[in-house]
């Protein structure tokens, strides 16, 4: 006989542990769990840095253990059906956990970071999406202890999926600002005192608005420069999407430095020292 927190655990039938965040790793009861770390070719040097898969056995003697320490441990839990092997999820996950650009440049895909999938899952097209699931059909994250389940999406009668796992020169970009995005949320919570988001909702809304701040830096200014796109989405999660418009700003971001690029513009981060608490108060005025 289980309990509830352990049946939870069996009903879905498998996790990701996300290796390097767990702080029980020299744990008896950790060490024992059969874990499959699915390292890529070409990363095998690296195994305790990539995430693993955990088949849960309702019988494992471990299971008390991991049920009590579950947000703490696992990263994602995972439903499949019953007639999917654990060598075709395996073989599954290894296939997807890098996507490869052009130029044969790949990226780290962090699709059971429930921090991190709301900017995959923008970034990715529907099909793509379908892809990434493959054989699962469900997805289960802990977030700030709240459960968020998340399905592959529906695609048009006769809509294909891919036959290659891969992404265009633009979705890798846009990967590849992950981190950023990242380090302006993190600002963002330590900015406004969230210890804890109401529903995860509000989390993906809060990084959408972040992602198109800096869309909006790159495509209407020219800012490529990674310290010049945080603080501009910075200003506008603090003073409001549309501070840029407000002629002080235009003045400032016009008087910028020409970028390596053509059109680009550097130095913004900069140049925004100089505004006094006295210039925000009118920027930010209802107006803008």
């Amino acid at each position: 006989m289980h309990n509830p927190a352990e049946q939870f655990l069996i009903d879905h039938g498998y996790a990701i542990i996300d290796q390097p965040l767990v702080f029980t790793g020299d744990l008896p009861w950790y060490r024992s769990m059969p874990l499959r770390p699915l390292v890529p070719h070409g990363m095998e040097g690296d195994v305790e840095k990539m995430p693993a898969l955990l088949r849960i056995d309702a019988d494992a003697p471990w299971l008390p253990e991991l049920a009590r320490k579950t947000p703490r441990v696992i990263s994602c839990l995972m439903s499949v059906p019953e007639s999917c092997r654990e060598d075709v999820l395996f073989s599954h996950l290894l296939n997807r956990i890098v996507v490869y650009a052009q130029k044969n440049v790949r990226y780290l895909m962090r699709f059971y970071d429930v921090r991190v999938f709301p900017h995959i899952s923008r970034v990715l097209q529907p099909r793509q999406m379908v892809s990434l699931f493959g054989p699962i059909q469900r997805m289960t994250f802990i977030f700030d202890l709240q459960i968020v389940s998340r399905t592959p999406p529906e695609l048009p009668p006769g809509e294909l999926i891919p036959a290659f796992w891969q992404i265009n020169d633009e979705q890798y970009e846009r990967f590849d600002r992950g981190e950023s995005l990242f380090e302006v949320m993190t600002w963002y919570e330590w900015e406004f005192n969230i210890k804890r988001w109401p529903n995860y909702t509000a989390y993906e809304e809060t990084y959408t608005r972040i992602e198109r701040a800096m869309e909006c830096a790159i495509r209407e200014y020219g800012l490529l420069d990674m310290d010049d796109m945080q603080r501009f989405a910075q200003h506008a999660m603090k003073y409001g999407e549309y501070f840029h418009l407000h002629p002080r700003i235009r003045d400032l971001i016009d008087a910028l430095s020409p970028g390596k690029m053509p059109g680009s513009r550097k130095g913004y981060a900069d140049a925004v020292q100089k505004l006094t608490e006295t210039d925000w108060a009118h920027i930010s005025a209802p107006l803008y």
